[in-house]
């Protein structure tokens, strides 16, 4: 009996475990040092993004700003841990994610994430696209 409990504990730890995200810290001081919205931030993000492989995806959370929805989204890789903020425009791919606010999928790794990207003379706007599996 106590051999079952101990296994039983042993794969519950191991469970928990294998269902979070990667744990890194963040070396870029353009991330410190700007607000997640800004011009700054998101022009070094997308410079990253576009020459980094293997970048992994995880839920963060579901966020209003001026009335506009955005997922905010953890970011990684061997040289990138960040987050982003891309804004929804279509929540189709995602509907549990809006029904629910993203409660319930924190930290769920997006797989086939897709983005595209605004460039204006004031901002460089993160466009969620869609994406085709959340493993949670």
């Amino acid at each position: 009996m106590k051999k079952i409990k101990i296994t039983f504990i042993l794969l519950f730890v191991f469970l928990l475990a294998s269902c979070d995200k990667p744990r890194c810290e963040n070396q870029n001081s353009i991330y410190t040092n700007n607000a997640i919205h800004s011009k700054v931030y998101n022009d070094e993000l997308t410079r990253e993004l576009s020459t980094e492989e293997g970048i992994t995806y995880w839920l963060k959370e579901v966020i209003v700003m001026d009335g506009k929805d955005y997922l905010q989204v953890y970011i990684y890789n061997a040289n990138i841990c960040t987050v982003g903020q891309f804004l929804v425009k279509d929540w189709s791919s995602i509907k549990g994610i809006h029904e629910t606010k993203g409660i319930g999928y924190r930290n769920a790794q997006l797989q086939g994430f897709a983005y595209s990207i605004t460039y204006t003379k004031t901002e460089t706007i993160l466009n969620f696209e869609r994406l085709t599996r959340i493993i949670d």
